[in-house]
């Protein structure tokens, strides 16, 4: 089907009810019904973790439906949810984009027929405000990241109103958030989202058998988050030369399945692509890791050792003031970039047996509950 009459097919759909006709649906197989997950990015899969670690603690009221595009589709099958495809945003200019996705998201609403519609990002598409005008009885709930930039564009706040309920996932490094977030009341914070808790967290010996790693050798984990390959290869080589210096250590890149990290040549990096990969992080002695929300936390609740770069992609997240915090507060180290002459000597630091073993206590007295099941929680009271 080409898209001119893909999209005429779904304007005839948008164009069709002017609301939702509850009788002629099918009986829902869940007492208190369905939620639909919308996440849009394939290429970033923080948002879509979030919303799976908050799925996979829902009652058995409620069944969880996602919306996502087809890189992203086989990790929500992975924990054995149903969805609906959505194309990829990166292969579409703005206004294609935002036609298509008002269509599929129209098309996923009707056949799914949702109680609540869940939505995690920094920019609420403006095709959701037409949604909202189409199915009035549908309660909508955003996931809204705390963190932005001090100099983030405070506009999209404006598109708080378009939602019946608005989740904040936890900061550790809260008391760093200086941004048009910062201090607003109209909120439901929660503890930090994770997709595991701490206790469903592989113990390290069990986890790097099962990641296939040697058992005699430390590992050091590269954890990069953005979609810049060139700059990713880079860091990832500068770390590799220092650590291929090192007698019994390995070096193990973390290449999710739609990250896009580009081919990896090099025979002394082991590319990890088990996802999710984080009920498996206390197999590594120590990591260097973007500070994007959820590898930081992760990180940090699996008690790793981790050296934290802010990087250049990270949009409106403060990457940097969740790193500055971590150092400040003894939980990890934080570098700017990834250079030659400053990564050697961090790395040494940081695989100190004293420094490493006060890290991971400190972690431990500092970590809160996950707030996952509280944040399902909510949605569900928005369903119920």
């Amino acid at each position: 089907m080409s898209d001119e009459s893909y999209l005429a097919r779904l304007r005839a759909l948008l164009g069709g009810r002017p609301g939702k006709d509850r009788a002629a649906r099918s009986r829902r197989s869940r007492e208190g019904g369905r939620v639909l997950f919308v996440s849009g990015d394939g290429a970033r899969l923080g948002p879509l973790t979030s919303q799976l670690a908050m799925a996979r603690r829902a009652s058995r009221k409620i069944e969880p439906v996602f919306l996502t595009t087809p890189p992203a589709a086989p990790l929500v099958g992975h924990f054995g949810f149903p969805w609906e495809g959505l194309p990829s945003q990166a292969d579409h200019d703005g206004a294609s984009w935002s036609e298509l996705f008002l269509g599929r998201l129209v098309e996923a609403v009707h056949a799914s027929d949702p109680k609540v519609l869940v939505m995690d990002g920094t920019w609420p598409d403006d095709a959701l405000r037409e949604v909202r005008g189409k199915f009035s009885d549908l309660a909508f709930a955003w996931i809204r990241h705390a963190m932005w930039r001090a100099d983030a564009d405070p506009r999209t706040l404006g598109q708080s109103e378009l939602f019946d309920l608005i989740v904040e996932p936890g900061e550790l490094a809260a008391e760093f958030d200086r941004g048009p977030t910062a201090g607003r009341k109209d909120t439901h914070t929660v503890g930090p989202v994770t997709l595991f808790d701490a206790d469903e967290l592989l113990a390290p010996e069990q986890a790097s058998a099962e990641l296939g790693m040697d058992s005699q050798a430390r590992a050091l984990l590269v954890m990069p988050e953005g979609r810049n390959v060139e700059a990713v290869t880079s860091d990832v080589d500068v770390v590799a030369d220092e650590v291929a210096a090192w007698d019994g250590w390995q070096v193990y890149l973390a290449g999710a399945p739609a990250a896009g990290h580009g081919t990896v040549t090099r025979t002394d990096i082991h590319v990890l692509s088990t996802y999710p990969l984080g009920r498996h992080l206390r197999a590594f002695d120590a990591a260097v890791a973007a500070s994007d929300y959820t590898s930081y936390h992760e990180l940090l609740i699996a008690g790793v050792p981790t050296i934290f770069v802010p990087g250049l992609d990270g949009g409106d997240d403060d990457r940097a003031g969740r790193a500055f915090y971590a150092e400040k507060a003894g939980i990890g180290m934080c570098l700017q970039n990834i250079t030659p002459d400053v990564v050697g000597e961090a790395l040494r630091v940081l695989t100190t047996e004293r420094l490493s073993a006060a890290m991971r206590q400190r972690m431990q007295d500092v970590y809160p509950p996950n707030g996952a099941t509280e944040a399902m929680r909510l949605v569900e009271e928005a369903a119920l």
